[in-house]
């Protein structure tokens, strides 16, 4: 039974492993079964003897001698019913073969390693066999595996053993973070004193550090980290201390303490945005990269993490960005949006040895405060040891759910594989080319970093390192016709994301005089903070043209919109037309309706409806007189009206032009 033949060892190797009769375990990339060792006249070494390593205090693997002189007289152990007769209660085990870790002879044959070569080998140590009819001490491939039994001659006190610290993201807080480790064996003599060391200057923490006391003696402790912020990187290890000396966890354990969830306000057409919306964004600490990082665990510009490995809806897959380029593209599944001749499809891009610009980074455009696309670097690590991703089934059951979001092509922005296939891009170009950048890529049956042409668009994802703080960015100013009266006007935009820090004030700002007002010039107040606000500019006239930004302040200093936003105040104009009189062609008063607009390229006063007509039409094929209003021949100042019937004035003092050449 597994209960009774416990673990098995290659021989000079630390890993044990366990076999349940079907498979062994751990059985993965970074513990791969050695099939073959060659060690020139080689012992187990004590640093790798699993007795020393797991019980300590002195416990060892017996030599080949002792192993020979228990089977000797007066035992004379003659088969495996003497040996579990003996004090031993040595029984038939069986092994782990050589070539493959196949458990053979449980229950019909037993191997015991010693820890002695065999003399001018490479490849053999001694063994005790013992089988139905023999017992012996034997020469056996060190490449095969066996269950261990551990001898100590003497109390020999020792460091105690403390594992590595786990520190579950879950029950990470903005400024607080559990550690757990286990401290066992104690080396011979009693722990005294156990706990954490951290530091976020020091990669390797030790006692000089900061400490975290959590008692004494043996066993499993949880500790609590406090007063974190978000930012640094905190390196922490687990100590125990004996008679000997203080011990600390094999391995530096970091991490960052990540936003679990934060709200981002994204608007269409500001820093690439598709569209407007606002998302809750979920990200978490990871060393999955070899480097303790912040990462979002949903695709940016998504509604949510991402249901399954083949979740192929929008909400899931989120915005989709060519290489190098800021514009990011929504899919809804039928066509990519926006999609318009200002922020055309882009076909082809050819750069030379040229990576993502810190400028185009949409990570650093959407969300700020340090967020970064990963490097190809990065991507690689994640995909390598301890992971070891094969498809998109393990890296969605990674901490960052990703998941098979699909990409647009190249050559027209074609949504392809969305919920089989997954591509997500790294900062990093392709060495040597125009066309190539680095990406993860990822399907049913693999995943890694592949070359990608840059033209083809993908989801991303976006990591931290440290907290960066960067200017807030704030919307365009859009300031509706309809509210404005014949003094004022309201204006509204959207302040965010607050790049980092607390937008501490927020507004607009206009003049009449300067075509790119600044807080120098006139100034509106509207509170503080991320969100959408409107404000009423008082004090206008009639024809000046007002130019207006909105501007937000945090701690690095003050940010506008991205463009002005320009308008006139522009009042309904009556007009009593007379007969004959400047070309009306005949006697009516008309009240005009007026509207500001840059649709002809510039801030301007348009009447909303023709010159002479009654009112604005009813609708696009409207065929009204009333609604006609009058007509004119090119630069000629006689107007005419047409009832449907005939146009007038026709007169011979107001005689119809045929041809005009001028």
């Amino acid at each position: 039974t597994e209960p009774s033949a416990g673990w098995y060892w290659q021989f000079n190797r630390a890993q044990g492993y366990k076999h349940d009769g079907t498979s062994y375990s751990p059985k993965n990339g970074w513990t791969a079964w050695t099939t073959s060792i060659s060690e020139w006249n080689v012992s187990w070494a004590y640093a790798n003897d699993p007795c020393g390593r797991l019980l300590g205090s002195g416990w060892r693997l017996p030599t080949s001698s002792e192993w020979s002189a228990a089977d000797a007289p007066p035992q004379n152990w003659g088969s495996s019913a003497d040996a579990y007769k003996s004090v031993l209660k040595l029984h038939l085990a069986g092994y782990l073969t050589a070539g493959a870790g196949a458990l053979t002879g449980r229950g019909t044959t037993g191997y015991y390693w010693s820890n002695s070569h065999v003399g001018s080998t490479y490849t053999d140590a001694y063994a005790l066999l013992i089988t139905g009819t023999s017992s012996s001490v034997v020469g056996l491939n060190k490449a095969n595996a066996t269950p261990v039994r551990c001898v100590r001659d003497a109390i020999v006190p020792a460091l105690p053993s403390v594992s590595n610290v786990d520190i579950p993201t879950s029950t990470m807080t903005d400024s607080t973070a559990l550690g757990t480790a286990t401290v066992a064996p104690d080396g011979g003599s009693a722990v005294t004193d156990r706990g954490l060391c951290w530091s976020t200057s020091k990669a390797v923490p030790t006692t000089a550090d900061n400490i975290i006391k959590a008692g004494t003696g043996m066993g499993t402790f949880t500790s609590k980290l406090e007063g974190l912020v978000q930012g640094a990187t905190y390196y922490v290890r687990a100590y125990a201390t004996n008679s000997v000396g203080t011990a600390y966890s094999p391995v530096v354990s970091s991490f960052k303490i990540c936003p679990t969830e934060f709200t981002v306000i994204h608007t269409g057409g500001l820093n690439g945005a598709p569209e407007s919306k606002t998302v809750n964004y979920h990200s978490i600490s990871s060393g999955i990269s070899k480097a303790a990082l912040c990462w979002l665990t949903q695709n940016l510009g998504s509604s949510q993490e991402a249901l399954s490995a083949t979740d192929g809806s929008e909400a899931s897959s989120g915005w989709y960005w060519q290489f190098n380029r800021a514009q990011g593209y929504k899919h809804d599944g039928t066509s990519y949006s926006p999609k318009n001749a200002w922020t055309a499809w882009i076909t082809s891009i050819s750069e030379w040895n040229v990576g993502w610009a810190a400028g185009s980074d949409p990570c650093i455009l959407l969300l700020g405060s340090g967020w970064r696309l990963p490097t190809a670097t990065e991507w690689d690590s994640a995909d390598d040891a301890p992971q070891f991703w094969q498809n998109y089934t393990d890296t969605y059951k990674s901490v960052l759910k990703l998941h098979a979001g699909g990409y647009l092509t190249a050559a027209g922005g074609v949504l392809t594989g969305r919920g089989t296939t997954g591509y997500y891009w790294s900062s990093s170009y392709v060495g040597s080319t125009y066309e190539n950048g680095y990406a993860l890529g990822l399907g049913s049956g693999s995943s890694g970093l592949v070359s990608l042409n840059k033209a083809n668009a993908t989801p991303v994802r976006c990591v931290r390192d440290a907290v960066v703080i960067n200017l807030a960015s704030v919307s365009n100013v859009d300031i509706p016709t309809s509210t404005m009266t014949g003094s004022t006007a309201e204006g509204t935009a959207t302040a965010g994301p607050d790049g980092g820090a607390s937008i501490t004030e927020r507004g607009l700002c206009w003049s009449t005089t300067n075509a790119i007002p600044t807080v120098a010039d006139n100034k509106i107040l509207s509170g503080s903070g991320v969100g959408t606000f409107t404000t009423t500019i008082s004090g206008l006239t009639e024809g000046p043209t007002v130019y207006v930004r909105a501007y937000v302040v945090n701690s690095k200093g003050v940010a506008y919109s991205p463009s002005v936003t320009s308008f006139k105040i522009c009042l309904p104009l009556t007009v009593t037309h007379v007969g004959g009189l400047n070309g009306a062609p005949e006697t009516k008063t008309i009240t005009y309706g007026t509207i500001s607009s840059n649709i002809g390229g510039s801030s301007r006063c348009w009447i909303t409806q023709n010159l002479g007509s009654d009112r604005q039409a009813t609708d696009v094929t409207d065929d009204t007189e009333p609604s006609a209003g009058w007509y004119w021949q090119f630069n000629r100042a006689q107007g005419y009206k047409h009832d449907g019937t005939s146009y007038s004035p026709k007169n011979g003092w107001t005689a119809w032009t045929t041809s005009i050449s001028e």
